[in-house]
């Protein structure tokens, strides 16, 4: 953002937005519309590496604007540098993200170790998190973007890591039978060949339980890239950008990541039956069609309710 632009009359751009109303109070009150305009460029000014449109941003303001007479008691309590960021993330802004990351995730991950989730489950927990954050979920928009700017930014972070801890824990307890059930449902799904459905007949036990222990056996932020791209149906670039990396990075992880779960349910099946690697392979590949959605039927949860942002 150039000197120009920072200087710019953000309070007028805000109050063009507003209703009536709102206006009319502005227009009777020049010392509150000197003050929102300070807090404004305050606000902008604390992010000196952030860029983003100004008009979107004093739109996004307009549309959290204190109502009934309640600017001047709320205005020094109204974090509008914490809503600038805020805002930025939600837009996507790489620097954005970078200044959150190195600000606010600590705090974020600390939180989450204090619950006593347990390791595992708090990285796991945190990956969620950042992608309902900057991405969002279920065609929602990034939690960021409801975020009011009343009350400091940290705070509310830790609001949403307790509600997404107690929602996680219950998800856990529920994921071990949800996951087999969906799973060997989804193995038997393919009508249209009776062959194919006959071998998964005789070996969809076996194979669903290799499958099992190979997922269970990944590290939590490999279950969590999994997690984003079958479950939440999420793209490349989407993935990349809660991670701050290229996608062709996210491509090359989950191709590893798909490897190293055949080679593992493979050695698991042939453990479990008892029968020569080599063998063992020919089941893997008859069964290899329903794989990718064997992935989906694990980590897709029961539907969680939409809760709104604090």
């Amino acid at each position: 953002m150039n000197a120009r632009e920072a200087s710019s009359n953000l309070a007028s751009r805000v109050s063009a937005r507003l209703d009536e109303a709102a206006r009319a109070e502005l227009a009777h009150a020049p010392e509150l519309v000197e003050s929102l305009e300070a807090a404004l460029r305050e606000g902008v000014a604390a992010w000196p590496a952030v860029s983003v449109e100004l008009d979107r941003f004093c739109a996004h303001v307009a549309a959290r604007f204190p109502r009934d007479s309640a600017l001047a008691r709320l205005l020094p309590r109204w974090r509008l540098g914490d809503l600038y960021l805020a805002f930025a993330c939600a837009e996507g802004s790489p620097a954005a993200r970078d200044a959150f990351y190195a600000e606010f995730v600590p705090r974020l991950r600390a939180t989450l170790r204090q619950l006593r989730l347990g390791a595992a489950l708090a990285d796991e927990l945190e990956q969620e998190l950042l992608l309902e954050l900057f991405v969002g979920r279920g065609g929602s928009p990034p939690l960021l973007a409801g975020y009011s700017g009343l009350g400091h930014l940290s705070t509310w972070l830790r609001v949403v890591a307790e509600r997404t801890a107690r929602r996680g824990l219950g998800h856990e307890k529920r994921h071990a039978k949800l996951a087999q059930d969906l799973l060997a449902e989804e193995l038997c799904r393919d009508a249209a060949n009776p062959t194919l459905n006959l071998a998964k007949a005789k070996y969809r036990e076996p194979f669903r339980r290799a499958l099992l222990r190979a997922l269970e056996g990944l590290a939590p932020k490999e279950r969590a890239l999994l997690q984003q791209r079958f479950a939440d149906g999420l793209g490349l670039e989407e993935i990349a950008a809660t991670q701050r990396v290229h996608a062709s990075t996210i491509h090359r992880r989950l191709e590893r990541l798909r490897q190293t779960l055949l080679e593992r349910t493979l050695a698991g099946l042939a453990a479990e039956l008892e029968i020569p690697t080599e063998e063992c392979s020919t089941i893997v590949r008859l069964l290899q069609g329903s794989f990718e959605v064997s992935l989906r039927s694990f980590f897709r949860g029961p539907s969680e309710s939409n809760d709104d942002a604090p």
